[in-house]
């Protein structure tokens, strides 16, 4: 097969597979048992989220959330905001995310549980940022942009976007960098994002395998 939709999906890498057969047959233990097997898993786990933070320039390890998909983490980030910021139900976004933020978004607007702006883009599918700046508001509790368009390919600049939104309010910071991780330079070191969902299977690891961070500054 000439296989040409690896932006869909991949294929997992040998030394991936390799790192992974051991927990798939004899260190199989559940991570929250108190006996041996349980904790080398959770030993395993550990090494797993200190290996992730170091490759996305995390604070430190404790910021990293395991989920079960690029979907999963995505809710829970943007669901996760809203339960947290009091009062505030305002979302800004953009009409071009991929479906799973662009349809939830729009499931709660519709049930008139939030007001949402979107950020407008321009023919060439680039952000505009200065429509960002006005779309702020007192009332935003969460903006939420792509890294990568997974359609068009087109890179969002979401670190000076993370940058205006502090500038101008305290509302949360989400980027669903999906489609972006593995494929273009990224760090979150000296950025201001809040929250970063990325997904395994995007670059040559597992599916059923993604992660969503949390920063704490």
């Amino acid at each position: 097969m000439i296989y040409l939709d690896y932006n869909a999906t991949t294929p997992v890498d040998a030394e991936v597979l390799a790192a992974m057969l051991p927990f798939l047959s004899e260190d199989f233990g559940n991570s929250t048992s108190a006996h041996s097997a349980g904790q080398r898993a959770a030993s395993a786990i550990e090494d797993a989220r200190e290996s992730v933070a170091a490759f996305l320039g995390a604070n430190s390890p404790g910021e990293i959330v395991f989920t079960s998909g690029g979907t999963e983490g995505n809710n829970w980030s943007i669901l996760g905001t809203l339960a947290n910021s009091g009062e505030k139900r305002h979302i800004v976004t953009t009409p071009v995310e991929h479906a799973n933020v662009g349809k939830l978004c729009s499931q709660l607007e519709d049930g008139g549980k939030v007001r949402v702006s979107r950020i407008a883009v321009d023919a060439g599918g680039e952000l505009d940022l200065d429509d960002l700046r006005k779309s702020i508001s007192a009332d935003t509790a969460l903006v939420s942009i792509m890294l990568a368009n997974n359609e068009t390919g087109v890179v969002f600049p979401v670190r000076e976007a993370a940058r205006i939104v502090k500038e101008n309010s305290d509302a949360v910071f989400h980027v669903d960098a999906v489609n972006g991780i593995g494929k273009i330079p990224f760090t979150l070191k000296d950025s201001a994002i809040d929250l970063l969902s990325i997904s395994a299977h995007k670059f040559y690891g597992p599916k059923a395998s993604a992660l969503s961070l949390s920063a704490t500054a």
